[in-house]
């Protein structure tokens, strides 16, 4: 299991972030270092479920049951369930920025899960 300061060493809110989010990560650059963050982690999280969604060549049945798994997983903060994700869905990614991001979707979900209560409370709200 990955600590947070490892999750952080692997640039999953810098170089993840980045690669995925263009122009949002020069906005969330700006902000104070408490909600950097916090709103990082969020943004990779919704693009990893928008990025599920959207997968072409995938059935739409699994299209479907993917972001829906994902999001349970973000409500538990339960990564067991999206383990899959890294050995079945981020290899039909194109793009290699949203295979990194589906392939580390299970420490995403590590690092909500150590949050403060109430910044992983935000982002559930908001996800």
């Amino acid at each position: 299991m990955a600590s947070r300061e490892s999750a952080k060493d692997s640039g999953l809110t810098g170089d993840l972030l980045r690669s995925v989010s263009r122009s949002f990560y020069l906005s969330i650059r700006i902000l104070p270092r408490s909600l950097r963050e916090p709103v990082g982690l969020a943004y990779l999280l919704a693009r990893a479920t928008d990025t599920l969604a959207d997968t072409s060549g995938v059935p739409l049945a699994i299209r479907k049951e993917k972001p829906n798994s994902l999001s349970k997983a973000i409500a538990s903060t339960d990564e067991s369930d999206v383990q899959d994700l890294a050995k079945d869905f981020a290899p039909l990614q194109s793009d290699p920025s949203e295979r990194r991001l589906i392939a580390v979707a299970p420490d995403c979900l590590r690092l909500l899960r150590d949050c403060s209560p109430a910044d992983r409370a935000d982002i559930q709200i908001v996800l």
